[in-house]
């Protein structure tokens, strides 16, 4: 689970995982469901290309920023590939656990 801190653009968050005997379809679909549940924006759902784009609303000032969370949910063979991306603001903050827990979430729905 590796984390970059640039201190001008903020911070990034990025995590994957394969899975097996599920496909493109039916993960995206569980993926969606449970970002919903969690309470997130979806701007972007495209089945074709496997992207998810997530508004996350930054809870702590009246700003309206939004922390930008991308999934790319990839084919291969009887399986996915997921790739998940979160990125800070300048002056947003969140902990690893906490992004860390949130992309288990996420990623851990497709296996349900």
């Amino acid at each position: 689970f590796p984390s970059h801190d640039k201190s001008i653009s903020g911070k990034s968050f990025m995590t994957s995982a394969a899975l097996t005997k599920v496909s493109k379809k039916v993960a995206m679909d569980r993926m969606a469901r449970q970002i919903s549940l969690e309470g997130q924006t979806i701007k972007t759902l495209d089945r074709e290309s496997g992207l998810i784009a997530i508004s996350q609303q930054e809870a702590t000032s009246n700003q309206g920023r939004d922390t930008p969370i991308t999934a790319i949910v990839e084919g291969r063979g009887n399986g996915v590939f997921i790739q998940m991306k979160a990125t800070t603001g300048f002056g947003m903050s969140t902990t690893e656990g906490f992004v860390r827990d949130y992309f288990c979430r996420v990623i851990g729905a497709v296996g349900k």
